[in-house]
């Protein structure tokens, strides 16, 4: 796929490291949102939860990322899209990490919904950066095999998650899904920042 640079500065190898971090990084959100579904029965099983309690484990995720997806988003817009990225993807993993090692359901509750936070605006501030650094007649393209990280990341944690639960426990499950998602953003550190760019072309234009 051809690409336009940012601020005339950015190569394409850059374009496509940054497409496919932010690719993998939208699979393991998925992954935080939905893996805990195949995790169910033994979280219920291991904790004791009513059936009423499991759903709340699922719906508390979706309620935080409605809550928090406008100031997140504003958030991107004034600052940095990257960084916003950055930190969205670190609270969910730390989020994961911190469930993983809890035993009460309240503490599960708690960080499932720290975990809507952090997947709160991602899909949005990402698919903005994408359309910023690809053609108009390569964004459609583009954006289309970035959507497909969602029924990848599902279908993912659904397997693996699956897998892992069964030989070593939901606990040690989330704490692979946790490593996972901060190991991946330390990837996210070297895509662009598009402010900055558009900072140093408006500079060197007016140098010329």
């Amino acid at each position: 796929m051809s690409v336009q640079k940012i601020g005339n500065s950015l190569p394409k190898k850059k374009v496509y490291y940054s497409f496919i971090v932010l690719y993998l990084m939208f699979m393991v959100d998925f992954m935080t949102r939905t893996g805990v579904n195949s995790l169910v029965p033994l979280i219920q099983e291991d904790l004791g939860l009513t059936d009423v309690q499991v759903g709340m484990l699922s719906s508390v995720v979706m309620i935080g990322m409605v809550i928090f997806v406008l100031p997140v988003t504003f958030f991107a817009d004034r600052i940095s899209r990257k960084k916003t990225v950055i930190v969205l993807s670190i609270f969910w993993g730390i989020a994961v990490l911190i469930s993983s090692q809890t035993t009460s359901y309240e503490t599960l509750l708690l960080t499932r919904f720290f975990v809507g936070v952090g997947c709160s605006g991602f899909a949005a501030v990402s698919t903005s950066m994408i359309s910023g650094w690809f053609s108009e007649e390569q964004r459609g393209k583009a954006l289309s095999i970035y959507d497909t990280a969602m029924d990848v990341g599902a279908a993912f944690a659904a397997a693996a998650c699956g897998m892992i639960a069964g030989l070593m426990g939901w606990q040690t499950t989330l704490l692979f899904v946790g490593v996972l998602s901060l190991v991946i953003t330390v990837f996210s550190f070297f895509i662009p920042d598009e402010k900055r760019h558009a900072k140093k072309e408006e500079i060197k234009t007016k140098s010329d």
